[in-house]
């Protein structure tokens, strides 16, 4: 997936489905501090490729596929946060404001060396689990190396 604003709405729905069971047009458009109407033109556009289970009036679903992508951005995201904060000292605040921007051009094979760098993290202080690998023989490649 190339665009990040599609990225941060899989990343946002994820998130949200962690902390409830629903997810409502409304908590998205919040977050992104831009009116429910945008919020549904682009879960349609979601919808149509087959990242999302939407239709009018109804909460959003991420599919298996929205699911694989979103976890690989949340995956990117809380490793760099955890980069940020732990090894090179920014406050919370800007280590998430930074992670924000970085993790979209954040290669697959670059996450795993900073997975690896940090010996393998499974939570950050005070924030969800960190997903492992997406795919078996990522994790075998980063457990081996």
């Amino acid at each position: 997936m190339d665009n990040e604003s599609q990225e941060m709405y899989l990343k946002i729905i994820y998130e949200l489905q962690e902390q409830r069971e629903v997810v409502r047009t409304s908590d998205i458009a919040s977050l992104l501090k831009i009116a429910p109407a945008s919020v549904t033109e682009m879960l349609e556009k979601l919808a149509a490729m087959g990242l999302l289970n939407h239709k009018p009036y109804s909460h959003p679903t991420l599919t298996k596929k929205g699911q694989f992508l979103a976890k690989k951005i949340v995956r990117k995201h809380r490793l760099l946060e955890k980069l940020l904060h732990d090894y090179m000292g920014l406050p919370m605040e800007k280590a998430n404001i930074e992670a924000c921007r970085l993790e979209h051009a954040l290669s697959d094979g670059l996450d795993q060396r900073i997975c690896i760098l940090m010996n393998r993290p499974l939570h950050f202080p005070g924030k969800s689990a960190i997903p492992h690998c997406i795919k078996r023989e990522t994790c075998q490649k980063c457990l081996s190396s």
